[in-house]
């Protein structure tokens, strides 16, 4: 683990307040979180309201896969063992979409299935997460070359001192950008997407919004055929060159 004194520019909790109540503060908040998926679906069965216990379970379900073993753990595991040892393009996007892609992954869906969005919606959904989450830890990875302590909020140059395999060592800043701007565009195609097969208009249209879609981007989305190509990676050479 990076083991960073800063988030946000802020001391973090195992800093300010130890390594005990890190891990402690850890264990409470992940229970919290089992807790409160607990506490909705058992109000949902004792009102009687079978189609909300089988939403809600289901997103917990998500959930707790996408936290766990299989997962953010998983992945953020694998991260560690690999420290300080060479690692190749599968490992390292093996590790990306587990350690940072999987919880957002879990958030897109939970909220499409307790919504009442079907399998298909629901996965694109997950492939909107994936992409998030990919870009994300790339920017990341990115920033951690290019900006300060001051802008970022944590240390810069962490990756290097640790020895970890980026997307900036393995490929070189420029190739890495370019992968950037795949991902991002990928996100933008699939939210549109499940907008053209979404019924919940003013839902999506918010979605769109935060996504950053242009209004002539908008004023498409219900000309867009529902099949993609999204999800199928390009070979390397055809967006890279």
């Amino acid at each position: 683990m990076d083991n960073d004194d800063y988030r946000r520019g802020k001391l973090t909790t195992h800093k300010k307040f130890g390594e005990d109540f890190g891990i402690l503060a850890g264990d409470g908040l992940l229970n919290l979180a089992y807790e409160t998926m607990l506490s909705a679906i058992h109000k949902a069965a004792k009102t009687g309201d079978a189609q909300a216990v089988l939403r809600y379970s289901a997103a917990a379900d998500v959930i707790a896969n996408k936290a766990g073993v299989d997962g953010m753990v998983g992945g953020q595991s694998l991260d560690v063992m690999l420290t300080d040892k060479p690692m190749n393009e599968e490992q390292l996007d093996y590790i990306f979409r587990l350690k940072t892609g999987a919880l957002i992954e879990a958030a897109f869906m939970a909220g499409g299935i307790i919504a009442g969005c079907d399998e298909n919606v629901t996965k694109l959904l997950e492939e909107t997460g994936y992409n998030i989450g990919f870009a994300f830890q790339i920017k990341d990875d990115i920033l951690d070359v290019t900006s300060t302590q001051e802008v970022l909020g944590k240390p810069v140059l962490s990756d290097e001192r640790n020895n970890k395999t980026t997307y900036v060592t393995l490929y070189g800043m420029e190739k890495a950008e370019k992968f950037l701007g795949v991902s991002l565009a990928e996100e933008k195609e699939i939210i549109l997407i499940v907008a053209k097969t979404s019924q919940k208009n003013e839902i999506m249209k918010a979605i769109m919004e935060q996504a950053g879609l242009e209004s002539k981007e908008k004023a498409i989305v219900f000309s867009l055929p529902v099949t993609s190509t999204v999800g199928v990676r390009m070979p390397e050479e055809e967006f890279l060159d």
